[in-house]
């Protein structure tokens, strides 16, 4: 064997090593890529955003802070009249009249609370809509979330395989270097070993 072949075996062996340690370098980094792609933050549910939902439905089915006290005030204010106006009535039509003014007193109460149970309620609801809008934005953050970590397997899956189509290529490459110049050396040998015979 003459020095052009033994130029292509060890440059072929060269060739063979290089592309082993191009495929180690790769396999690391897809390795990596693999354990990034098991790191990928997950978002979950704001817990605030869920305990002011809670707390918002509380609120909306309870009834208005201090209803039942005025309630039970508007009733004792209602009993109290009625107990004057039987002490103090002078006759059967004054205590009617006065009876009558004193109803009148406590339906005027119950409306005013009624109103204002009303507008409470409305102002509960509110607060109950803005936790609802609350949550629903926390459903698309966790839908974002999804379609983000989907596009990073994505990306990992699409940068993998392209590591691995760079290894094919470099392989391929290097395979037709060292055959090109282990066909030049055994040309070049070939033609020294000519130009010697002569």
């Amino acid at each position: 064997m003459g020095a052009a072949g033994i130029f292509g075996i060890v440059g072929a062996a060269e060739g063979t090593v290089g592309t082993i340690i191009a495929n180690l370098a790769g396999d690391k980094t897809r390795n990596e890529l693999l354990k990034l792609k098991g790191l990928d933050p997950k978002y979950t549910t704001n817990p605030y955003a869920t305990k002011r939902m809670g707390l918002a439905g509380n609120f909306l089915n309870a009834r208005t802070p201090g209803a039942a006290t005025m309630e039970n005030n508007i009733y004792g204010n209602q009993a109290q009249m009625m107990n004057n106006i039987n002490q103090n009535a002078t006759d059967g039509s004054q205590a009617l009249a006065m009876g009558a003014q004193a109803n009148a007193q406590t339906n005027k109460a119950f409306s005013n609370l009624g109103m204002y149970e009303d507008q409470n309620y409305m102002d509960r609801l509110q607060n109950w809509n803005g936790a609802a809008m609350g949550m629903v934005n926390e459903g698309d953050k966790l839908h974002a979330d999804e379609i983000r970590q989907w596009q990073d397997k994505v990306n990992i899956t699409m940068a993998r395989n392209a590591i691995r189509q760079q290894q094919g290529s470099n392989m391929v490459e290097n395979g037709k270097q060292w055959a090109s110049v282990g066909g030049l050396g055994g040309g070049g040998g070939g033609a020294a070993g000519g130009m010697g015979g002569k």
